[in-house]
């Protein structure tokens, strides 16, 4: 009977034969021959010769798997196909077994040889008879499968073995060891020896410290007992005083905390009163503010340094208006308009600052005035006058009627009071553009809705200054 194995070549076909079109192409499929066996062709569904596997793939006549084909391919260009057989005899017929890698795969062979001769009904069988037949390989390959890994050795924890030997040693004598025999810990074990040595020595008269000494000099694994179990108090003690650590920095930042709370809140209140300084300062610029500030004599030299008179052109037109009722009827209305204005406008505060600007309001006859403006300077060049005269007249008389229409402030003086009101608001608010947290936290108090992107600070100021005129 013919076997199907294949016989291994001592050396492969030369490459140079196949064609060279072949060789070029991408390694899919790859191999397309094998050494020995020849092209690689379809056929029908058997057992691969190497892994007994299902495939359809022949090289020549020898059904060989795709991974069985290509691990064939691979030994052979690196091993340069110098290959050392070893033979098997099976049914009185000597077989040749290609050398592997391993002594696994040699073993692998035999079975599988086994089994393609009947000898074995399968692979588990084949193996076995393989190892029973063949036992020098069978120890190798057992031998081969030892690995020796790291070894989990148990070590008892600090101290346990020195425990059980003192508390087997102490259990046993006079008075009570129960303590003794349960303690857990060397700790508790030193604790309940001394107890037992302390009444051992008040029964008999003795000092229990200087039997206490007297045992630990006696006893080095008690010594040594001692010893772990003070290394154990201080590390308790580090524990402990670590956790008071911990706790007092604790405190410390609750403290801290406390403290930036309170900061915040001066910081804040600090801010506010700006806040309050600059609306009141604010309130104090506004021309219901500065309507009775300035003094009537103060808007009285004001107008005759326009005009360019002094008082006693200012006394002598009172009494030519007083001689002749009759006459400068246009004079006399423009007069009457500027007291009306004095009295009810921001003429108090300043009044128009030329001329021109001056006649216009006191012709204006939607406030009761004369619309003849020529006709008005006539008649005051005629007496070589002019309409700022008309005007310090006008407010001698409103304070001669109206006292507490006027304050006790020059012009100087209000306009001063006025640029540093203005330079006070506009400083505060430049402040609070500049520290955006502090703005923020007013916002808060003040109910202001911060909208991102828009300047929050005037809508602060507003809301500041509302809340001064409700209070």
């Amino acid at each position: 009977m013919s076997l199907p194995l294949a016989r291994p070549v001592r050396f492969p076909e030369d490459l140079a034969k196949f064609p060279k079109d072949r060789l070029l192409e991408p390694p899919r499929g790859w191999p397309r021959a094998l050494a020995g066996l020849g092209w690689r062709r379809a056929g029908k569904p058997t057992a691969c010769t190497d892994c007994l596997r299902g495939t359809t793939l022949y090289y020549g006549g020898v059904a060989v798997c795709v991974d069985c084909a290509r691990k064939r391919a691979l030994e052979t260009l690196t091993n340069d196909a110098k290959e050392n057989s070893m033979n098997v005899t099976i049914n009185d017929e000597e077989i040749e077994i290609p050398q592997e890698r391993s002594i696994g795969e040699h073993l692998d062979a035999i079975a599988r040889a086994l089994v393609r001769e009947g000898v074995a009904k399968d692979y588990s069988d084949g193996l076995h008879l393989a190892r029973e037949r063949h036992p020098d390989l069978a120890e190798l390959y057992n031998v081969g499968q030892i690995v020796e890994g790291p070894r989990n050795v148990y070590e008892p924890p600090e101290g346990a073995d020195l425990l059980e030997l003192l508390r087997t040693r102490y259990s046993k004598g006079p008075g009570d060891r129960s303590g003794i025999v349960s303690a857990s810990t060397l700790f508790d074990l030193q604790n309940e020896l001394f107890l037992v040595i302390e009444s051992e020595a008040i029964r008999a008269g003795r000092s229990p410290l200087t039997d206490w000494e007297q045992l630990l000099k006696n006893d080095a694994e008690l010594r040594r007992a001692v010893g772990l179990s003070r290394s154990r108090i201080v590390e308790k003690g580090e524990i402990l005083m670590a956790i008071a650590t911990l706790n007092e920095r604790t405190s410390n930042l609750a403290a801290a905390k406390a403290a930036l709370t309170d900061l915040w809140r001066d910081l804040l209140d600090t801010a506010d009163g700006l806040l309050r300084d600059a609306v009141a300062a604010r309130r104090t610029n506004t021309d219901a503010a500065r309507l009775t500030r300035i003094s009537a004599s103060a808007h009285v030299a004001r107008a005759l340094g326009f005009g360019g008179f002094k008082l006693q052109d200012l006394d002598a037109m009172e009494k030519q208006l007083q001689s002749q009722p009759h006459r400068l009827s246009l004079v006399r209305n423009a007069l009457h308009v500027a007291e009306k204005a004095i009295e009810s406008s921001s003429w108090r505060v300043a009044p128009p600052a030329t001329e021109d600007a001056l006649l216009a309001a006191v012709t204006a006859d939607w406030v009761g005035g004369n619309p003849d403006r020529a006709g008005l300077k006539a008649e005051l060049a005629e007496h070589n006058w002019n309409v700022w005269l008309v005007l310090a007249l006008a407010y001698r008389r409103v304070s001669q009627r109206a006292p507490k229409l006027f304050g006790a402030m020059d012009v100087t003086q209000d306009k001063a009071q006025t640029d540093d009101a203005a330079e006070l608001v506009n400083e505060t608010l430049a402040w609070l553009r500049e520290n955006p947290q502090v703005a923020a936290g007013l916002c808060e108090r003040y109910g202001v809705e911060v909208r991102p992107g828009i300047d929050p600070v005037r809508d602060l100021f507003d809301a500041g200054l509302a809340a001064a005129s409700r209070a």
